[in-house]
């Protein structure tokens, strides 16, 4: 099953199979059919667990899943518990997964460093898989949209799983039958959306709402226009005696600067870690075609 993420933050499935086993031809056959009738669209970010067929499949350049066509990555959650079977430490297993999310490169540095030195057989396990595959810090071209799970295939395998021990046939017509209920609600709610005048998807439209509300409590002063050299001043809360903080750098600092999670998209600082507005703001789509569904989902997918 493949699944994806519309510009509103709802589920999109994309495609499904009944095939006899999670195998190397099973899951080619799967990718090159969802290649050549879901989406051609290159870049898009692939998110599954480390199943060796997966890997296998992916690896083969002819099914259009290698770069820049496609990226892979894993799911968080799926190496911890591989993490967890190996090593028994439910602590341990826990740092791994704030490690993960960890957005600043430069802490996450030294964190995986502090992670490694736990012992020489959890740095062996680590080194083997690249930071660019499972941590959001070198997820540098921001193709995750935040995803770090397959929890988006789960959510439609939950709904989906009193289905699996019924006939083929039964199986086929249940899966399409809630889908096609799906689609004709979430369709129903984009056309009254759009009967009212919005223009953007809702999500949007409220977190554009919050980041104006932030960034009123920030005072940005330029240094220098040219070389793009700011300084950003967090207003102090007298009440809650938070605020306060500066960031930014007289010198650019390589045109990388660092701001917390809760900072990333003050107005007029895209190039700095902000989120690029032209992938969130998604035309709402009603109908599902191969040319709509490009349209409609982000640029990653996640398989179970």
């Amino acid at each position: 099953m493949a699944t994806s993420q519309d510009g509103n933050g709802g589920v999109l499935p994309l495609a499904f199979a009944v095939v006899e086993g999670e195998t190397l031809t099973a899951w080619s056959w799967f990718l090159a059919h969802l290649r050549e009738h879901v989406t051609d669209k290159n870049g898009i970010c692939l998110i599954s667990d480390r199943h060796a067929s997966i890997k296998s499949a992916v690896a083969n350049e002819a099914l259009g899943w290698q770069p820049p066509h496609g990226y892979h990555v894993y799911c968080v959650r799926h190496i911890a518990s591989n993490f967890n079977r190996k090593f028994n430490n439910a602590k341990q297993k826990e740092m791994f997964k704030k490690l993960a999310y960890t957005p600043c490169k430069h802490v996450f540095d030294q964190n995986l460093e502090k992670f490694r030195q736990l012992s020489p057989a959890i740095a062996r396990w680590i080194d083997r898989i690249s930071k660019e595959k499972w941590s959001m810090a070198y997820d540098t071209s921001g193709r995750r949209y935040g995803h770090m799970t397959t929890n988006l295939s789960e959510c439609v395998n939950k709904v989906l799983k009193d289905c699996r021990s019924i006939p083929i046939t039964a199986l086929v017509k249940s899966t399409y039958s809630r889908c096609r209920k799906y689609f004709i609600d979430r369709g129903r709610q984009a056309q009254r959306q759009l009967r009212e005048g919005q223009v953007y998807c809702s999500k949007l439209v409220t977190e554009l709402r919050k980041n104006q509300e932030q960034a009123c409590s920030h005072i940005v002063r330029v240094y220098d226009i040219h070389s793009t050299r700011f300084e950003v001043e967090e207003t102090f809360n007298p009440i809650t005696q938070r605020g306060g903080q500066k960031w930014g750098s007289l010198w650019a600092m390589k045109n990388e600067l660092v701001f917390p999670q809760h900072h990333r998209t003050i107005a007029g600082l895209q190039k700095y870690q902000c989120d690029d507005p032209e992938k969130d703001i998604d035309t709402i789509c009603v109908g599902y075609s191969a040319n709509e569904i490009d349209a409609l989902m982000r640029d990653h997918v996640t398989l179970a």
